[in-house]
């Protein structure tokens, strides 16, 4: 998972297959609007950010044995009774 928080900056995180906890490869300063990709080449997923779209900063790599692409869009605003908007623009999936 690529994203950007609006507290902790641009992270990659992933899960482990069976288990409760994300792990996290990188944390870096940035807020949004920024761009996130997430590339997959073999078993190695590559996730990258933009603050431009043309120039792309590497977050981290991560090898699995097997393919565990999953795609979506996650938003939330880490507190019960507070609800949170987003605006997600230019979204593409290739095969």
């Amino acid at each position: 998972m690529g994203m950007v928080t609006p507290g902790k900056g641009v992270n990659m995180q992933f899960r482990v297959p069976n288990s409760n906890g994300s792990v996290q490869l990188a944390q870096l300063p940035g807020t949004a609007p920024v761009w996130v990709r997430l590339t997959v080449s073999g078993q190695q997923y590559n996730g990258d950010f933009s603050t431009d779209g043309v120039t792309w900063t590497r977050l981290g790599s991560v090898q699995f044995g097997a393919d565990m692409t999953q795609i979506g869009l996650a938003l939330t605003s880490h507190h019960p009774s507070a609800t949170a908007t987003a605006v997600f623009e230019g979204v593409d999936v290739q095969p």
